[in-house]
């Protein structure tokens, strides 16, 4: 049977943008562009695991995670793939100093983020995470903890 013809789908990748206050935390990713936080999904986790140990690598371990609501989507022309990422919301209490990214304000994470994808997710962000109180009914909760 011939392979059925279309265009291959990438859902092995997760989102996760890092809030304290009104600062959203950047980082470089390997091609030098400025983003929020990205990482694959290992074969023993589930989207919301590889969110936590995302922001885990980067020193963050008090935080409120939340699902964003919001379905990261592109076209990677590199691998001619459609990129489908669920986004997630990982709230910390003050910024910490951090030698591998940089914390901005909305207006500045527009400046340096260079995809619109990226700026719809972070106004996304702002609008319901910040500007207004998170969701409860939208917050992961942390393994073993009761509902």
């Amino acid at each position: 049977m011939a392979a059925r013809p279309g265009i291959p789908l990438d859902t092995t990748s997760v989102s996760t943008v890092v809030i304290a206050g009104e600062q959203l935390l950047l980082v470089r990713d390997p091609a030098g562009f400025w983003t929020h936080l990205v990482t694959r999904v290992e074969a023993d986790e589930v989207a919301s695991t590889a969110a936590r140990r995302s922001v885990a690598s980067q020193g963050l371990l008090d935080v409120a995670l939340y699902a964003a609501e919001y379905l990261e989507q592109y076209f990677d022309l590199a691998s001619e793939r459609i990129v489908l990422c669920p986004a997630f919301v990982a709230l910390v209490s003050a910024p910490p100093p951090t030698g591998v990214g940089r914390w901005c304000s909305l207006a500045e994470s527009l400046e340096l983020a260079p995809f619109p994808n990226q700026h719809a997710l972070y106004r996304h962000v702002f609008d319901h995470f910040v500007t207004a109180s998170p969701p409860t009914w939208l917050r992961v909760r942390p393994t073993g903890e009761k509902p």
